[in-house]
């Protein structure tokens, strides 16, 4: 929906799974929710970037909606996940 009329779909800025490459990248976080209208897609593109020989970490956040990450104030696994996220950036960020 936010590429109305297919604008800019095969943009790897809009889409990434649609760059031509992914040789090179940086390690990466993909953090999907178990009710996400996109999960397949960042599923898709984890394993892309797996393949490429990209450090990469996929997880999906088990009972949560798309966007579930505003609300990280609201519960303790959400609170989880966003600790997650935060561990990563930590680990990566320090070397």
């Amino acid at each position: 929906m936010y590429m109305s009329q297919g604008r800019f779909a095969d943009d790897p800025y809009a889409a990434p799974i649609r760059a031509a490459s992914f040789a090179g990248l940086p390690p990466a976080w993909v953090h999907t929710a178990g009710f996400d209208p996109i999960r397949d897609d960042g599923r898709q593109y984890a394993a892309a970037l797996a393949l490429a020989g990209v450090d990469v970490t996929y997880r999906e956040a088990q009972r949560m909606l798309h966007g579930f990450m505003r609300m990280r104030v609201r519960g303790p696994q959400v609170r989880q996940e966003f600790e997650a996220s935060c561990d990563f950036l930590r680990r990566h960020l320090a070397r």
